[in-house]
């Protein structure tokens, strides 16, 4: 297959569609989209010839990676939770809901129409953005609730570097002491820094955490009030990538 830059090279018909589409969701993606499922990740790959199985490891490769970051910063700096309910909720029944998500939240936000879903999406004062996914699809209503606080996890750090300097500029100006031992002194002083700084935002991403699922369980339970007893939610899911089978 022949190809090239800047206009060269031909393409054939399976790599012009997938190109166009991947092209289509990247100009979405640019005006603040919230990415893609495994399974339409999945899709877009079977479209270029990739076995879905590569996908899956790829998946879980990223998957490990984001847990060396949470561990390393104390906790993950973004959270998914979905629960899906039988029965498809009607207009006026998800214009409640977003009323709940505004008193839960006290946040106003911005509500759009995607397909058959509504989405609720507000960023706060210091950076984290919370996102709601309201969605009607095969006699079920899925309700995802997301938050991400990359922002708000820096604050943290930045203060204790702050600190770490400042106590580092005096050790290396007023302590009488060897360069080892002021060396010592400083080398403290970072790393008591960073375990502080550590300690303070995996109390603050449990909070975080813990209000999503408060939200997400005040909508869970309006939800299955309007759908009727016959409803089923499922259990919690998260954004961990899905387990195979041996």
């Amino acid at each position: 297959m022949r190809r090239g830059s800047r206009g060269g090279g031909h393409y054939s018909d399976r790599e012009t569609a997938l190109i166009l589409k991947l092209a289509s969701e990247l100009d979405a993606g640019s005006s603040g989209g919230e990415g893609h499922s495994l399974a339409e990740i999945q899709e877009i790959a079977a479209e270029a010839g990739i076995d879905a199985e590569f996908v899956l490891q790829a998946a879980h490769a990223l998957h490990a990676r984001r847990t060396a970051g949470a561990a390393l910063a104390g906790a993950p700096s973004s959270f998914q939770f979905q629960r899906t309910l039988d029965g498809e909720l009607s207009d006026g029944e998800l214009g409640e809901l977003l009323s709940t998500i505004r008193r839960f939240t006290d946040e106003e936000g911005e509500v759009t129409r995607v397909l058959d879903s509504v989405e609720w999406r507000a960023s706060d004062a210091r950076g984290g953005t919370t996102h709601v996914e309201l969605t009607r699809r095969a006699g079920q209503t899925a309700i995802r609730v997301k938050g991400s606080y990359g922002s708000v996890a820096v604050w943290p750090y930045l203060w204790g570097g702050i600190i770490a300097a400042i106590g580092s500029i005096v050790a290396g100006t007023e302590i009488q002491a060897t360069i080892l031992a002021e060396a010592g002194i400083i080398a403290g002083l970072w790393g008591s820094a960073y375990l502080g700084a550590r300690a303070v935002w995996r109390s603050m991403a449990a909070k975080l955490e813990g209000r999503l699922k408060g939200l997400l369980g005040a909508l869970t339970a309006q939800a299955s009030r309007a759908l009727g007893p016959a409803t089923s939610p499922a259990a919690l899911e998260t954004d961990a990538p899905p387990q195979t089978e041996s």
